[in-house]
């Protein structure tokens, strides 16, 4: 997903950098971590709105680097923690960290990564407006680890999944995350409507991420997402589309049980990935799953009506749209 053809952030050199310095005489740790930060999230889309609201709001780039570079790299600790839990081989069809060293090294370098994220955090001016953002990226780390609790111990709990709860997962996980990063430039002018509608911004807009990323699970292919489809109904996770699955009355019965019977961990052998997304398509869910992505979307673009930078607007308008294209 490019998002209006930002240029790059120059995170690269400086990052390894920061790598060696806190790995010490360990340069293969530095490596694996300098690894998994350029291949989890190589369009830095967080990092390009950072600047983007930022220098609307007349930040020095000097702070907005560091904001970036923290939202960034929790960022990419997160997904790489992810394929551990996943098995995944592919992370933006690159081999993730997980394939290339294992699962135990791949833990502990992801652990050192969110160690640095701390230490350039807690490297923020003391004043009491960068407390705020220090104190808001740390919820948010904790709201990511409470999210993906509740995703691992969703297992046989499928009859009980809502669209309203995956509205609150989608917060934790992403959400929180995204409103941390989005109003962080915000706290920066001590302005409390700025801060309120970027965090609400980011809010939305994070959650409208997961939501999609939910979608595509169901209705992209392996070359666009990087993995097999029907991942979270194989895995026995969470997914929006599975929700209006469920909750949808006129779902043939006999198609409802063999798709529990799938997220059960029965049946996974037997049952085809042609004949899941038959019945997946049939039900409706995925049209009833964009329909719900799109009033996401739309909170996010009502959150902006405060703002006055037009071009800005304009510019958070096309990564809405960009969002909702799915």
């Amino acid at each position: 997903m490019n998002l209006l053809n930002f240029n790059q952030i120059p995170f690269d050199e400086s990052v390894f950098r920061l790598f060696k310095k806190y790995a010490q005489n360990n340069s293969d740790l530095a490596k694996q971590s300098n690894y998994a930060f350029k291949i989890a999230a190589p369009l830095r889309e967080k990092a390009c709105i950072i600047f983007k609201i930022g220098k609307s709001l007349g930040i020095t780039h000097k702070t907005l680097k560091q904001i970036a570079f923290v939202s960034e790299l929790m960022t990419s600790t997160s997904l790489t923690i992810d394929d551990v839990f996943d098995k995944s081989l592919l992370r933006e069809n690159k081999p993730s960290l997980y394939n290339k060293i294992g699962e135990e090294r791949t833990y502990y370098t992801s652990e050192f990564m969110y160690g640095i994220m701390f230490k350039v955090l807690f490297s923020l001016s003391d004043d009491i407006k960068c407390r705020s953002i220090i104190n808001n990226f740390i919820e948010s780390y904790l709201n990511i680890q409470k999210g993906q609790y509740l995703t691992c111990s969703y297992k046989n709990k499928l009859k009980t999944l809502t669209p309203e709860f995956m509205d609150e997962l989608a917060y934790l996980k992403v959400g929180s995350h995204t409103e941390s990063s989005t109003s962080a430039p915000a706290y920066l002018t001590n302005n409390k409507q700025l801060i309120n509608s970027f965090g609400l911004f980011g809010k939305y807009l994070g959650i409208a991420l997961m939501h999609r990323n939910d979608i595509s699970d169901f209705c992209w292919t392996k070359d666009e997402i990087g993995r097999d489809g029907f991942e979270d109904l194989f895995d026995s996770k969470p997914n929006l589309v599975l929700a209006y699955f469920l909750k949808n009355q006129t779902t043939n019965p006999v198609e409802k049980k063999i798709i529990i019977s799938v997220w059960e961990g029965n049946n996974k052998n037997n049952i085809s990935r042609i004949k899941i997304k038959n019945i997946i398509n049939k039900s409706g869910s995925i049209d009833l799953a964009r329909k719900h992505l799109e009033k996401i979307c739309n909170k996010a673009k009502t959150s902006l009506d405060q703002i006055k930078d037009n071009k800005l607007k304009k510019d958070l308008f096309k990564i809405i749209a960009i969002v909702q294209n799915i």
